[in-house]
């Protein structure tokens, strides 16, 4: 596609930084990636891999470089497509290191979205600082969800974190995110999904910045695209266990909304629980159990988001 040129702070031009995505059949949460990222790095820093060449997408990636990667006519497992995407993704990585000189790279799915804490006035600088200081970062993700008792439809045109005020914060959504050359240089790799590192470093949950993730910010939405896809490439009947068990999570939040806790300090101690067993720092990412939401087996924190992250996206 047509390459755009865009204007470049001081700080864009001395810390080079990409993100990197791949999506299929996700308008709308593509589009939402191409703004937020473009307005962070630049819309020329973004590469975004179109998993498939049997459909095209709508989102606006003026300016985007895009990658199509071919999908064989036939239905794959999951695993084996994650699989297939986390080799494309890495061998990208690697070409955006070695070959392009960029100095960090965001990688993430085209529905998570790196945000510095809007409470803390940090910046793009203070992000990548802790990747360097680290090697591997575990974003502090926060998974926002509909509450459908009491949040309308989700209105695409307007902020979507001014009409969503409810999240979980689930060990499943903090992922490393945050890649510096340095780190991959040495050899740090995620798994496919960017859930785990592998080498059993020391596991640091990011104090600068949040991942956001809206993929269920939007219950009809979900319905109407991840849902139907999953279920329409569900060889091996997983993906219906799994989009019911969502159904069943939207249920439990609009039934414990009520009890949503304060933000920070729920986040405080998901970052506690993810990093630390006593005094011992974790060699692998714990999941929550202290915290007000029963899932999975597991605690997590169901949370009230404050002001702070309106506008924070897009």
């Amino acid at each position: 596609m047509a390459r755009m040129t865009f204007a470049s702070s001081e700080l864009s031009r001395s810390i080079r930084t990409a993100a990197v995505t791949h999506v299929r059949y996700d308008d709308f949460y593509l589009n939402l990636w191409a703004q937020h990222y473009g307005r962070m790095i630049g819309r020329q820093n973004l590469f975004v891999i179109l998993d498939g060449d049997d459909w095209t997408s709508k989102a606006d990636l003026t300016g985007v470089n895009v990658i199509v990667l071919p999908r064989p006519r036939r239905r794959m497992r999951r695993d084996i497509t994650n699989r297939r995407m986390q080799r494309e993704q890495m061998d990208l990585l690697a070409r955006l290191f070695s070959d392009l000189h960029y100095d960090y790279v965001i990688k993430g799915d085209c529905d998570e979205y790196l945000v510095p804490d809007p409470g803390k006035g940090v910046g793009l600088s203070d992000m990548v600082a802790e990747a360097e200081a680290h090697g591997a970062v575990y974003s502090s993700g926060i998974n926002v969800v509909q509450d459908k008792a009491s949040e309308p439809a989700l209105d695409p045109g307007a902020d979507v974190l001014s009409q969503r005020h409810l999240a979980i914060l689930t060990a499943s959504y903090c992922k490393v995110n945050l890649i510096s050359r340095a780190g991959f240089e040495a050899g740090i790799r995620t798994n496919a999904g960017g859930h785990r590192v592998k080498g059993g470093l020391p596991v640091h949950a990011s104090e600068s910045y949040y991942m956001l993730h809206l993929g269920w910010c939007d219950l009809s939405m979900w319905r109407a695209q991840k849902k139907a896809h999953r279920l329409a490439n569900d060889n091996a009947g997983t993906h219906k266990v799994y989009v019911d068990a969502l159904e069943t999570l939207f249920d439990q939040a609009a039934e414990l909304s009520p009890i949503a806790g304060p933000f920070d300090s729920a986040m405080a101690a998901a970052r506690r629980e993810m990093c630390f067993t006593g005094d011992q720092r974790n060699k692998s990412l714990h999941r929550f159990n202290g915290g007000n939401f029963p899932w999975d087996g597991y605690r997590d924190y169901l949370v009230r988001l404050d002001d702070r992250f309106h506008g924070a996206v897009g």
